[in-house]
């Protein structure tokens, strides 16, 4: 999450790319993130309240687990370096795997609250940015990046996950597009969701393609770090339903919507509820996808 990144939304909501080179700017919520400060507190935003991120946000899609077992060796014993846990929503899966955990968060009540989470469990938490900090151990046989890589210095972040790898070891990173859903699915709620957004300043802004979607970006930035080969890239399409409550408390999360003041904040999530309530009904079935990335370190 937050954690040497976050580990949601790319943002969790789109899900861009900070690099030292700016060679892929970042688009979150359609438009780009700031500096390097704005990018660092922003991180640091979802360390404010883990109970609320972990109750609003959901899990992940089935077929994420089943690639990282087919495809990614995932099984019991291996050695798993995780970047930005977040609550662990990725980390209960490695660990439920078999799997021996070291897991590198930026926020202290986040690391605490995994600590707290997975008491007993192989799970090592190191509480420091990954952008600045060299992990002791290597030899990995996985690293994941569960919506957590775009808040990172790819320059710096992508060579040293390579250096932590075990040769023919994988990298794999995901995003869920949450801000713009499945841009292939768009339904009659999104619609009139988008004009609640742009009554409150903000829309899409320039729109453009959510970052997790631009597949061409990200496997240039695999491939351009010298460390990996065999990247490749899944989209995965998956729905989830949402009461008035649930929905709130899921964009309440959004840094976006965070960084309101608190009355403007209050004010777009109690039109985007009475929007469920009173025009759909009281529920909807958001289309979501998740945008996975697997890159291969180079054996020699």
């Amino acid at each position: 999450m937050a954690g040497g990144a976050d580990p949601h939304d790319g943002e969790d909501v789109g899900g861009g790319v900070a690099t030292s080179a700016g060679s892929v700017r970042a688009t979150v919520w359609g438009g780009d993130v700031a500096g390097d400060g704005d990018r660092l507190r922003r991180r640091w935003s979802f360390d404010a309240d883990p109970d609320g991120y972990h109750a609003a946000r959901p899990g992940y899609p089935s077929a994420v687990l089943e690639r990282l077992r087919d495809v990614c060796g995932l099984a019991e014993g291996r050695r798993v370096l995780e970047i930005g846990p977040g609550t662990g929503q990725a980390t209960n899966e490695l660990l439920g795997a078999g799997a021996q955990v070291v897991a590198v968060e930026l926020g202290s009540h986040l690391a605490g609250y995994l600590r707290a989470r997975f008491q007993g469990r192989p799970l090592t938490v190191i509480e420091a940015d990954f952008d600045t900090v060299t992990p002791a151990e290597a030899g990995f046989d996985l690293a994941v990046a569960a919506t957590s890589l775009h808040w990172l210095d790819l320059a710096v972040a992508l060579p040293k996950i390579g250096r932590a790898l075990l040769p023919g070891a994988w990298l794999a990173a995901w995003w869920t597009v949450y801000r713009d859903a499945d841009p292939e699915r768009e339904t009659p709620f999104r619609r009139s969701l988008e004009a609640v957004f742009r009554r409150h300043r903000l829309g899409r802004g320039g729109g453009g393609m959510p970052g997790a979607l631009d597949h061409d970006a990200w496997l240039a930035e695999f491939a351009g770090a010298g460390m990996f080969d065999d990247v490749r890239v899944e989209d995965i399409r998956w729905s989830v339903p949402f009461d008035s409550r649930g929905l709130t408390a899921l964009f309440a999360t959004f840094t976006e919507v965070t960084d309101l003041p608190e009355a403007e904040r209050a004010a777009l999530l109690g039109d985007i509820a009475t929007l469920v309530d009173v025009e759909f009904g009281g529920e909807v079935v958001e289309n979501y996808v998740t945008v996975l990335y697997l890159a291969r370190r180079k054996a020699g």
